[in-house]
């Protein structure tokens, strides 16, 4: 029996989740063993029985462990010797230096990149501003190719705070936006062949065929990226999104991380690109880690931005890269797209402050209340619909089940009543299973307009 030393430090929950994982990691816990039902382990540790529900879906949503249908849950196939250690430290530093626009064109705006900034107070940001501009003009000659040294620094420990990842400043480049980030990788990883999912993250699709990349498309199935497609192909860079797939939500389970890492560890050119665009973005329990974090071989480019927590406020993004592909960085004198030093000193500041975790639990119960007034809105229109990954992420997918119009007819209606929804098609070439699957994101709605919203969409499937 699985047995908990609780402390007032974690949610009980969590705490649950991690002795479950330090089990597996130590081999007390095996592939394929039985866990304690749920009612049988809350008996046991004293706690509620939807704390242990809380941490058995935590760990299934991680990938640690699968449920059978009237039989349990059980460990999964998983390799003991990639699991994260629970012994990590952080990485040396080699420095000591330590509301949405009135003006929308949209009666309804269901697209899946819109934010909320109305948490965000335009004083709490400004406050940090003259200390900002101050820096910037005392290090207005400093030449910092890889960017602002403070705000490397200050992503080095978010990284490692809000998404398990241990890394140095040194690894960290500064750059002007996924376009710019993918820019960088492609004069570094230069005569490659990109292996991109489908469907998938939106903004690599113009931006490969723009800048005359090979690229090859790998289906996503059930669980994620399908790394036994992927080793069929003659690719060499992986670009993924595992800890939320764009668009369908679904995490990467551990089993399946394991894989793609083997996969990139069996040749020394092959890289997987992590896109960590949703970071701590997830509503329901904790953030899962980054890929990165499981990564031993440096094999593993992490791309990240603020998009999800600032908006278009900063438009910076960053990447994290292994020391070989550092080492070829400055061998090529290569320079990032320039982002002013004084919005770099603003961000340090807030990322650095008290302010920066409270808003960011802020924003999560803003987005919680609206999740869940958008599922109890689509359960009341009665509309004959399945809906994926809810809890995951600022949007989740809704399958129309049975007969509706064709697409065209949808479109027009759509636009005559100017809503916005994006076909999750949109996104895919390989096959049709998304025909009836739209995203729908809800972060840019107003919370006492979801119910209209939900009843002028409903009136375009009918």
């Amino acid at each position: 029996m699985i047995t908990v030393n609780f402390n007032e430090d974690q949610h009980l929950y969590l705490q649950i989740v991690d002795e479950v994982i330090r089990q597996i990691a130590q081999g007390h816990l095996k592939s394929g063993d039985q866990l304690p039902s749920r009612r049988a382990l809350a008996d046991h540790l004293k706690v509620s029985l939807n704390t242990v529900i809380n941490a058995y879906d935590q760990l299934t949503d991680e990938g640690y462990i699968v449920s059978r249908e009237r039989s349990g849950y059980f460990v999964d196939l998983l390799a003991i010797d990639m699991l994260p250690s629970e012994e990590i430290e952080t990485k040396p530093q080699k420095h000591e230096h330590a509301k949405i626009s009135e003006a929308s064109q949209y009666t309804y705006d269901f697209h899946f990149a819109n934010r909320d900034m109305t948490t965000l107070k335009p004083k709490q940001l400004l406050q940090y501003a003259p200390d900002a501009l101050a820096k910037s003009m005392v290090n207005c000659n400093l030449k910092e190719d890889l960017g602002a040294l403070p705000l490397r620094l200050a992503i080095a420990n978010y990284l490692r705070k809000y998404r398990g990842v241990m890394t140095s400043a040194d690894n960290i480049i500064i750059t002007g936006g996924h376009t710019a980030s993918l820019q960088t990788l492609f004069a570094l990883l230069d005569d490659s062949i990109y292996a991109l999912e489908d469907p998938g993250y939106y903004k690599n699709l113009d931006i490969f065929t723009n800048y005359q990349q090979k690229t090859i498309r790998i289906p996503i199935d059930k669980y994620g990226f399908s790394v036994k497609d992927l080793e069929t192909t003659s690719a060499n860079i992986v670009i993924t999104t595992p800890s939320h797939q764009f668009p369908t939500g679904i995490i990467m389970g551990m089993r399946r991380r394991q894989r793609l890492l083997k996969w990139a560890y069996q040749a020394e050119n092959r890289y997987i690109i992590e896109n960590d665009y949703y970071n701590e973005f997830r509503l329901k329990g904790r953030p899962v880690p980054a890929l990165t974090s499981l990564d031993d071989q440096e094999r593993v480019i992490l791309l990240g931005a603020f998009r999800q927590s600032m908006g278009s406020i900063f438009k910076m993004s960053y990447l994290v890269l292994p020391d070989q592909l550092m080492k070829k960085f400055h061998q090529a004198h290569l320079k990032t797209t320039g982002i002013s030093s004084f919005e770099q000193y603003l961000m340090t500041d807030f990322l650095n402050s008290n302010h920066f975790p409270k808003y960011i639990n802020s924003l999560r119960t803003n987005y919680r209340r609206k999740e869940k007034a958008v599922l109890a809105a689509l359960h009341q229109s009665q509309l004959p619909l399945t809906i994926k990954e809810a809890g995951a992420g600022l949007f989740f997918i809704i399958n129309i089940e049975g007969e509706i119009p064709p697409a065209d007819v949808i479109q027009a209606r759509l636009a005559e009543n100017k809503i916005r929804l994006q076909p999750v098609n949109h996104y895919a070439k390989l096959n049709n299973q998304f025909d009836q699957s739209y995203i729908l994101g809800y972060a840019g709605l107003a919370l006492d307009e979801i119910d209209q919203a939900i009843q002028a969409l409903v009136t375009i499937f009918k």
